[in-house]
């Protein structure tokens, strides 16, 4: 067995520095990447390692367990993660997991787990043996001594990660957290100093941001010893982390490939620039005291005050002082005005979300942003009662890629990885390994539609053939706007519940929390692109 994560260096930020490495050694790694590919993905025999660890799990169940991570420890850190010494590491781990189980884990997730040791990327078809994996490799690096921090995709799955290494790690004498996005920064400062700490991985990566823009950008680990031996450590109260030491992804598919090109960002709101409250309030009563046709025509292009409109509105805004006097800047804040509150329906055109004033993405990239959107935007928030929002300053961001190539030490786990071997290897540089059975191949089949009319009838049909023979159905789109859409067309299928809409990719931790649910099936997962 090849060494799990290094004894965490003595810095006060322990993370790994990216430097490129050399071409000779790149050269080598994908010579070994490619024979390793050709020779399979599936993980060798390994009869003699499970006995031996099974043998030390029944030996370890008949005496408390905690007493003994001490003396197992420090074998770890004398010897090294070689096979003796990690079977009884994981027998001992096995043991703490079994007793919560109620019976024996399956033969081959030790191996799994000695995968995760190794830093790579372990298939698991089972979505519960995953888990168990990725539990198994958290507790014995935690009693090996290295904090540990466990990935998910969202909040309810760390909590569910969190819950099932509970009872095991505190049979250890070890402790586990589960932070979650709304947790105060207190509370949550303290529940990283847990042994195992189960997070989304976006949540964590934002408490790292933060803790590097208190660090500031040079921090190497001469200078965090000589500051933390001196005592002269500015900012380290207010620090979340404790270093990045070793992190275990569930999911790693959607977690390290798929959200890969969206980067994690830290942003502040600025004040909206050129833009007057009380001026867009006065120009939005203005607008409601003028007629359509006889003072603004309605076009495509916009709307457009007749000769008529003009002078109507130089009549009304004649008592509200200097600032109306301008002919264009009266003309140009009215026609905002008419536009917000004749051109913009809320529902099609934006929706509001929590005090927000929230525009669909889906207009197209090559598209010219209008010069007057600031303004726009600012007359819907007026007439939705809502706070004016202006331009967010990016104050940290990092890719998903580059902040995990940070840990010192990096695995995960995913149910199949055919096909992403390239991607791993060249984003992470891990290998994949299939350590249990071979997921089933999926029957999916796409089609190509010539407009989103068409597409959304045979949706429609479909999903009221299927809702009508027992089965219920999940509709995964990419915008707002076209959930909305698709869940006023599915409002005639009953029953209703039977049908859901949401957003990719949160359909996949739907998909995941309904499989976990006792009776839930979940028929067909319809991804209609929009």
């Amino acid at each position: 067995m090849g060494p799990a994560a290094p004894v965490a260096r003595q810095a006060l930020y322990p993370e790994r520095a990216l430097e490129r490495e050399a071409v000779l050694d790149r050269l080598l790694a994908r010579l070994g990447f490619q024979f390793a590919r050709i020779g399979g993905r599936r993980l060798p025999e390994q009869g003699e390692f499970v006995a031996q660890v099974r043998q030390q799990a029944e030996r370890f169940c008949a005496a408390p367990l905690g007493p003994r991570v001490a003396e197992i420890r420090y074998r770890l850190r004398k010897e090294g993660f070689r096979a003796e010494p990690l079977a009884e590491c994981l027998g001992l781990c096995s043991a703490a997991l079994a007793s919560e189980e109620g019976g024996p884990l399956a033969a081959y997730l030790p191996g799994a787990a000695a995968l995760l040791l190794r830093g790579q990327i372990a298939e698991l078809a089972i979505q519960r043996e995953r888990a168990l994996a990725l539990a198994l490799a958290a507790m014995a690096l935690a009693v090996h001594g290295t904090p540990v921090h466990v990935l998910a995709a969202s909040d309810a799955r760390a909590a569910r990660l969190a819950a099932l290494m509970q009872g095991p790690l505190a049979a250890l004498g070890l402790t586990v957290g589960c932070v979650t996005q709304q947790m105060p920064s207190r509370e949550r400062r303290a529940t990283y100093s847990a042994h195992v700490v189960c997070a989304a991985l976006r949540v964590l990566a934002t408490d790292y941001l933060r803790d590097r823009m208190q660090l500031g950008r040079k921090r190497g680990a001469l200078r965090g010893t000589l500051e933390r031996l001196s005592g002269d450590t500015p900012g380290a109260a207010q620090l979340m982390l404790r270093g990045l030491h070793c992190a275990l992804v569930e999911e790693a598919d959607g977690l390290m490939l798929d959200d890969a090109l969206a980067p994690i960002v830290i942003t502040a709101p600025t004040e909206p620039a050129g833009v007057d409250r009380l001026q867009c309030e006065q120009a939005l009563e203005l607008a409601r005291a003028l007629a359509a046709v006889q003072h603004f025509r309605i076009e495509p292009e916009g709307i457009a005050l007749t000769e008529s409109g003009a002078q109507a509105l130089a009549q009304l805004a004649a008592p509200l002082g200097s600032r109306w006097e301008t002919r264009e800047q009266r003309e140009v804040l009215c026609t905002a005005a008419l536009e917000a509150l004749h051109r913009l329906h809320r529902g099609s055109d934006y929706r509001v979300d929590q005090g927000r004033v929230i525009f669909p993405q889906a207009e197209e990239a090559s598209a010219e942003p209008r010069d007057d959107a600031p303004l726009l935007r600012s007359m819907v928030e007026i007439k939705e009662g809502c706070q004016l929002s202006g331009a967010r300053e990016v104050l940290a961001r990092v890719s998903v890629p580059r902040f995990l190539r940070r840990y010192l030490h990096l695995a995960g786990a995913c149910t199949d990885a055919r096909g992403l071997e390239a991607g791993f290897w060249s984003s992470y540089g891990m290998k994949t390994t299939r350590a249990g059975s071979a997921a089933a191949p999926l029957q999916c089949v796409s089609r190509v539609f010539v407009s989103t009319a068409s597409r959304r009838k045979v949706l429609l049909q479909t999903a009221s053939d299927l809702v009508a023979g027992g089965g219920a159905v999940l509709v995964a789109v990419r915008s707002a706007a076209e959930a909305e859409a698709l869940t006023a067309a599915l409002e005639a299928i009953e029953p209703r519940e039977a049908v859901a809409v949401t957003l990719y990719p949160a359909h996949r931790d739907a998909q995941r929390d309904a499989d976990e649910e006792e009776g839930a099936q979940l028929d067909l997962n319809l991804v209609a692109s929009g």
